[in-house]
């Protein structure tokens, strides 16, 4: 957003490059002292994008402090192409609020959705009849993950579920593991144990050891290099 003009030419060549639709995010500016959301969506439309998506946070917040949505409804008046309002919708009650709000055209949710699946049922019964859905059970909420496992396993293998997925959640070391897959249960064990059974704890193990020794040897290499080759 400092460049828009580099910015520009960019969409411009994807637009001319291709018969799909083009379509931009960006955010208020790149700092409070340098918000162009505005005019770098007119220059974005001038480019020839289909749409534009706004982040209503500078780049130096990252995903601090608040959205400020009165940037998207001043987006909104300045262009003629869909707007697609983001940032912080948590619930179905703040989706409506940012179409309401803003007058955006669409709206994305982001990180409300990460564990969240079912919050885009609770959005959809919200607009069309007014509902709001509570929470789903614990049940409930264990069957969906165990479902999202699922589909990984079939689209990577177990042992890439046990080594890599799996085991980025740390605090499930000690809690037990049961799942399906192709409809036979697997047994019951702790995830500590299916992460030693498939090699994980050792290749850990090895690794750390292998990369001691490589720095210690470089290590040496510049001892012997800093006091006896100079003498």
């Amino acid at each position: 957003m400092k460049t828009p003009q580099l910015a520009y030419g960019i969409v411009k060549a994807c637009v001319a490059n291709t018969d799909r639709p083009v379509t931009v995010k960006f955010r208020s500016g790149w700092d409070d002292e340098h918000t162009n959301a505005v005019e770098f969506a007119k220059i974005i439309e001038e480019a020839g994008a289909s749409a534009i998506a706004v982040h209503p946070r500078t780049r130096r917040q990252m995903y601090s402090g608040v959205s400020d949505w009165s940037i998207i409804r001043a987006v909104k008046e300045a262009v003629s192409i869909p707007v697609i309002g983001n940032g912080d919708v948590k619930s179905a009650a703040d989706c409506e609020r940012m179409y309401r709000e803003t007058g955006c055209d669409y709206v994305t949710v982001a990180r409300a959705t990460y564990g969240r699946p079912w919050i885009f049922k609770q959005i959809d019964e919200y607009l069309t009849n007014g509902v709001i859905l509570p929470e789903p059970c614990l049940e409930d909420r264990v069957a969906v993950m165990l479902h999202h496992a699922d589909l990984i396993i079939r689209e990577k293998g177990d042992t890439v579920f046990v080594t890599d997925t799996l085991f980025k959640f740390k605090y499930l070391d000690k809690v037990q593991l049961e799942y399906v897959h192709d409809s036979v249960p697997y047994e019951v064990e702790t995830i500590k144990e299916v992460r030693k059974r498939n090699g994980y704890d050792k290749f850990v193990s090895w690794g750390f050891w292998i990369l001691l020794a490589i720095a210690l040897g470089r290590f040496a290499w510049w001892i012997f290099k800093t006091f006896y080759l100079r003498r």
